[in-house]
């Protein structure tokens, strides 16, 4: 016996049946790769569609092309391998379509399409600027430098190789920006290197390989600096001061003055000076009103620095003293020359007095005050609170830094090797301006 099921059972399962159907097509088929625009070579096709469909892929719908099948797997993906013939795809420069069909079943659900172009054409200008050819150079970490371009693929990179003595260097990728690419070196130990540059464009096409022998040289020599302005202790007007000098290097290989500017042992502001080609360097550096301690070091092109600085305080506006101190002279028998805001050398002959000051007052409790030399720990005391103090040698290379409590400075000798040396304050009584103290001394 059977039995009819009603209309509007029939008509449901009806939709029913027709709703999974709907879904299964709302997935469309995508081409993802290759992808718009250049490319250098295709070896696959590959996108997104419906889980359980088939996609067509094919090529301009050439003939000569294999049409490739492939299922979309469960994450909704494709893929297939074009061949020609069976061989691998190798498609000419020029311009592509990509058709993918998806089929369920024997019904063409989708299509999609994609267009790309082929270039396999390496970059159209790649130099390289520096290195020179056959150079040779004393910096073991050179600037390298060059230009890269290409209209069709945009932007690439340059591969650089390193040969030479010393552990293997491994490839180094730099990118281009505007049409042109630069880096340092990695440190490269003396001798001859063999570097060989590579333009690689936006799609991998590499240009033949540009090779340039370079030769690191050895510097260890340290150059020397003079500082002829500013002049130690000195005040000078508001607005900047032109600082002055020279340097040499005995190895002819000298590049640059480093500049390095603080106030009472503060952070350093550092400002590069050039040297010109007789010797001589210059510099304007923007310093506000105050008391200045300056450090300069003249630089080779290896990067050697002088080994001790050249130290000079001065003043610049408004933090002048009402009476500018004296630059005080060369260390001598005598020791420092009395002035305005200065301590004079308080080393004397044997039972001699401490030579009067501009300002200080004899050393409290050392014996040593009236010897030829300084054999213990002593207390320097200056008008007003003190700022800071420095420990230097007489060639005005910083030792270190000094503890000061109120008007006091406290002086180990202890350690100190034999010579002469410079204690140098800057203070300051109630709101007036800063006063710069300085004391020699020699240990023995």
């Amino acid at each position: 016996m059977s039995m009819r099921l009603p209309r509007f059972v029939l008509a449901l399962l009806a939709l029913g049946l027709m709703v999974p159907s709907a879904a299964h097509a709302a997935v469309a088929v995508t081409v993802g790769s290759p992808a718009a625009g250049p490319t250098a070579r295709v070896t696959q096709l590959s996108g997104s569609g419906q889980p359980g469909e088939v996609v067509r892929a094919t090529i301009d719908g050439d003939a000569t092309i294999d049409a490739a099948d492939a299922t979309v797997d469960p994450g909704g993906d494709w893929s297939v391998s074009q061949t020609v013939g069976g061989q691998p795809l190798d498609l000419e420069d020029g311009q592509y379509v990509v058709t993918a069909a998806a089929f369920d079943g024997a019904v063409q659900t989708s299509t999609a399409t994609q267009a790309f172009v082929v270039d396999r054409v390496a970059p159209e200008v790649f130099t390289v600027a520096t290195p020179a050819e056959s150079g040779v150079v004393y910096d073991p970490t050179p600037r390298l430098g060059g230009t890269l371009s290409d209209a069709r693929t945009g932007p690439g990179e340059v591969e650089v190789t390193f040969s030479g003595p010393g552990p293997a260097i491994g490839p180094m990728l730099v990118e281009v920006a505007a049409g042109a690419w630069a880096t340092d070196a990695p440190a490269l130990q003396p001798g001859v290197w063999t570097l060989g540059f590579t333009g690689i464009d936006g799609v991998t096409n590499r240009t033949s390989t540009v090779v340039r022998i370079l030769t690191i040289g050895s510097d260890t020599t340290a150059p020397t600096v003079a500082v002829d302005r500013p002049v130690d202790g000195t005040a000078y007007p508001a607005g900047g001061v032109t600082l002055s000098g020279t340097a040499s290097d005995p190895d002819g290989h000298l590049q640059d003055v480093v500049l390095s500017f603080s106030v009472n042992g503060g952070a350093p502001t550092t400002f590069v000076a050039p040297v010109a080609g007789d010797g001589t360097w210059t510099a304007s550096p923007p310093l506000a009103d105050d008391a200045w301690t300056l450090s300069a070091q003249a630089r080779d092109v290896a990067g050697n620095l002088t080994e001790e600085p050249v130290i000079r305080s001065f003043f610049v506006g408004a933090a002048a003293p009402p009476s500018a101190p004296p630059p005080p002279p060369d260390d001598g028998p005598g020791g420092l020359s009395g002035g305005p805001g200065f301590v004079v050398d308080f080393t004397t002959p044997a039972g001699g007095p401490p030579s009067p000051g501009g300002g200080g007052t004899p050393l409290a409790g050392d014996r040593s005050a009236t010897s030829a030399c300084a054999k213990r720990a002593f207390t320097m005391r200056v008008p007003g609170r003190v700022l800071g103090a420095t420990l230097t040698r007489a060639s005005g290379a910083v030792v270190r830094p000094l503890p000061v409590k109120g008007a006091s400075v406290r002086v180990a000798v202890r350690g100190l090797a034999k010579g002469r040396y410079r204690v140098r304050v800057t203070s300051r009584r109630g709101k007036g301006k800063r006063m710069l103290t300085v004391r020699s001394f020699t240990v023995c």
